[in-house]
């Protein structure tokens, strides 16, 4: 599913970039849902230790937590590196498709521009949590660049694996508009 180009949007970026996290989301239950189980397990000889199952968790995750960091909106907090790992998702089709779907139908309705807090480990030779400021709307835009570059990754696997795909799945738009 191609993603929808947010200049023909009359500059709503509120509306923009929730069509396009719909969109990015779909992408990954089209293809999830075209996949047989084995395919959807498969550990990658390209991507080590790589399967579509965990990238999907993975993308999910991002996006879940991003959603969940915006419930108490006096204590805007979000940490990506709080993913649950091995859950049923990572083996099993139907789970992931229930959650993506899940996520496409609870957008926060938050202010693009309402400030949280992002909490990152930077190095992985310093337990340290640091601290940035960032906005709803950027982190947003973020999960869905991040998704893509997963898309990109699983991508290699469903090539690995014969699968097709579309082929600009797992490509980010800048990289389109200027195909």
């Amino acid at each position: 599913m191609p993603l929808v180009a947010m200049t023909s949007l009359e500059g709503n970026e509120t509306v923009a970039i929730e069509k396009v996290t719909i969109a990015i989301l779909q992408q990954a239950i089209d293809l999830v849902q075209t996949l047989h189980d084995h395919q959807y397990t498969h550990p990658s000889k390209v991507m080590p230790a790589g399967t579509i199952g965990k990238h999907i968790r993975h993308i999910h995750d991002h996006f879940n937590l991003l959603y969940r960091s915006c419930h108490d909106p006096t204590n805007l907090i979000l940490d990506y590196d709080i993913r649950e790992r091995n859950n049923p998702s990572e083996i099993d089709r139907f789970i992931a498709i229930e959650n993506l779907h899940e996520l496409q139908t609870n957008i926060p309705n938050v202010a693009l521009e309402t400030k949280l807090t992002l909490l990152a480990s930077i190095d992985a030779n310093d337990t340290n949590k640091y601290r940035f400021e960032s906005s709803f709307g950027r982190e947003l835009f973020y999960s869905c660049i991040h998704a893509i570059h997963h898309y990109a990754s699983i991508k290699a696997i469903c090539i690995e694996l014969g699968i097709p795909v579309e082929k600009d799945f797992g490509m980010a738009p800048s990289t389109l508009q200027a195909a």
